[in-house]
């Protein structure tokens, strides 16, 4: 189940969320030994389609975007639209799709959504082919010094501590037989400059800002727009998230 409504978001969620595909090349070629035209890839919570798109442009992959939220959904098609991608409604703990559908299984900043991990990653493993492999985008909870946001607001940094942990995320897909292939941490720009990173967080389309109360949003605001005030040049804001990858044994 989300932390946050996510039908009451999609129509913010990209001016606080998305970024151009040129500000995700670090992921293109992150996951360019993984993803190819061959085979479907599930985008698993594919929110408004960012990643869907990419995955299509990118590799000429086919994609199929699984989304709980109608919303999201319906922007997805509207903002979106490729002929390689289609979009359905799904649940991790109950995917719509044929037993080894799938050669990849893309899980960008989703997982802390779901009810139990241990419930979803059989389900990976009935979806995937053989030779398949989980990429899993996320902030994991032991995991979050890299994160530029929780220094304005550290009340969302408890909220992203309560995450699965990598190893709670690897134990999971274990217990159903995948095995880390690898762990990578991938930067790329998030807002061109402080000010404009100040205006996207304003809008709270992120689930550790959604939780918290409005004198503690209020108050990172605060210590982010005093930063914003000393910044006479344009200096752009760099995180990074981690790539798991899994991949399916036997």
């Amino acid at each position: 189940m989300a932390r946050v409504d996510y039908d009451a978001m999609a129509s913010s969620y990209d001016a606080g969320r998305a970024v151009p595909l040129t500000a995700l090349e670090p992921w293109r070629r992150a996951l360019a030994p993984y993803v190819s035209a061959e085979g479907l890839v599930l985008d698993l919570g594919s929110g408004t389609g960012i990643f869907a798109e990419a995955f299509a442009r990118w590799f000429g992959a086919r994609v199929i975007g699984v989304e709980p939220s109608a919303g999201m959904r319906a922007r997805a098609v509207l903002e979106r639209p490729h002929p390689l991608v289609v979009y359905v409604g799904g649940a991790a703990e109950h995917l719509p799709l044929k037993r080894g559908s799938c050669r990849v299984a893309w899980l960008s900043t989703v997982i802390h959504h779901f009810s139990r991990l241990e419930e979803c990653a059989p389900e990976m493993r009935h979806a995937l082919a053989p030779n398949g492999a989980v990429l899993i985008r996320s902030a994991f909870a032991d995991r979050l010094d890299h994160i530029r946001l929780f220094h304005y607001f550290p009340e969302a940094r408890a909220v992203a501590e309560t995450f699965p942990t990598l190893r709670a995320t690897v134990n999971a897909f274990a217990a159903v037989g995948f095995a880390v292939v690898a762990l990578h941490r991938v930067t790329q720009q998030w807002a061109p400059s402080l000010r404009d990173y100040a205006n996207r967080v304003r809008l709270r389309a992120d689930t550790t800002l959604a939780a918290l109360t409005e004198a503690e949003f209020s108050a990172g605001l605060r210590r982010l727009d005093l930063d914003v005030a000393h910044e006479h040049e344009p200096s752009p804001v760099v995180d990074g998230l981690d790539l798991l990858v899994l991949g399916r044994r036997g």
